[in-house]
């Protein structure tokens, strides 16, 4: 699945953006929930996770599709993210965010 310039900047910097308002409130995050439907915010966040050293735990909530269809779109998100990153010279320790994943399917398949 292919990730445009653009898409995979604003998604990806989404990591950025909470640490940077943590550190200018005082308030930090444990954990983040929100609704998943085409995943594109919950490969965001795992790759910002990744690449900035979130603290944030990351829970997406399928909503539109099962455990296994949001799984699968969040996989190949992230991996066509971290295919963009290595495109411009940065290499995103995939290992690093096929852990977060697999945590994180984890927690979708205990919801069900």
């Amino acid at each position: 699945m292919a990730v445009d310039s653009d898409r995979s900047a604003g998604i990806c910097g989404s990591g950025q953006g909470i640490i940077e308002y943590s550190s200018d409130t005082g308030i930090n995050f444990s954990n983040i929930f929100f609704p998943t439907g085409s995943a594109g915010t919950q490969s965001g966040l795992i790759a910002g996770k990744a690449i900035y050293g979130l603290n944030s735990e990351i829970n997406g909530i399928a909503i539109t599709k099962n455990a296994e269809q949001i799984t699968e779109e969040v996989s190949a998100l992230t991996d066509g993210i971290s295919e963009f990153l290595k495109s411009i010279g940065l290499n995103v320790l995939s290992g690093l965010m096929t852990i977060i994943l697999a945590r994180n399917t984890e927690h979708l398949r205990k919801r069900r």
